[in-house]
């Protein structure tokens, strides 16, 4: 299990990102019951009981929802963003090179935990849950602390011109993310990206906090980008935040 040096040091916050040795979090990538059976062992470690957390099933799109302790035991919600006032309810996300991002309200004492990929992320997915956490909750931008957690960085997510043309017929949308290398190929800064957007909606500078660890090049973390290039199984990891 991985934690944020920053984020696990904030009273009353509890979260953590599974590794390969917490096994594949991911019911696509395993089977049914060893992957519960993981689940429960990853939430086991942070203190978090399994009918406590509520999961998402991504759709790469922008919708929001927000949850409460009635919530608690969901393990489908076809959403990219879980926002929740409730303590003692531990938000779940799955990933493998996408950015599992938290924002947390110290001052409201709001949650949401999001997945960004490069998919949602030129649809100013970020800033429209940040505005989300303000109109429902009356959160301001300027008080809100963010994490990123392992995800892949733009020194490996590379894609020949013709690859990357298929993925992205229109570069302009990542305004300027998207850099030519030397060897003709392109990449994609992800993180850059996402942190220009935290930025220019007011979050500060110093309240966010990015992992240093490449999921396409650490080999203790499940990556859908290696394990391609590799022909190797895939699995996914695991991000869990709540309150308490």
């Amino acid at each position: 299990m991985y934690q944020l040096n920053n984020f696990k040091n904030i009273p009353g916050l509890v979260h953590g990102f599974s590794d390969i040795k917490d096994g594949n979090m991911s019911f696509v990538w395993g089977e049914r019951g060893k992957v519960l059976s993981d689940r429960k062992a990853f939430l086991d470690k942070l203190g978090v009981k399994f009918e406590d957390s509520v999961a998402m099933f991504l759709k790469h799109g922008t919708e929001i929802m927000s949850v409460n302790e009635f919530s608690r035991g969901e393990d489908a919600m076809p959403v990219d963003c879980l926002i929740t006032k409730s303590k003692n309810v531990f938000l779940f996300v799955l990933t493998a090179d996408c950015l599992p991002v938290i924002l947390y309200d110290p001052i409201k004492e709001v949650l949401a935990l999001a997945h960004l990929s490069r998919i949602n992320s030129p649809k100013n997915f970020l800033p429209k849950i940040i505005q989300r956490m303000e109109n429902e909750y009356g959160s301001k931008p300027e008080n809100l602390i963010a994490a990123i957690g392992p995800c892949i960085k733009n020194e490996s997510y590379i894609f020949s011109k013709e690859e990357l043309r298929k993925r992205i017929p229109d570069e302009r949308i990542f305004n300027g993310f998207i850099a030519d290398l030397p060897d003709g190929r392109k990449s994609i800064d992800l993180v850059g990206h996402n942190v220009k957007q935290m930025i220019l909606t007011g979050i500060k500078k110093g309240n966010i906090e990015i992992s240093g660890i490449d999921t396409a090049k650490n080999e203790e973390f499940f990556s859908h980008y290696h394990s391609r290039l590799a022909g190797i199984p895939e699995g996914r990891i695991a991000t869990v935040v709540g309150m308490i």
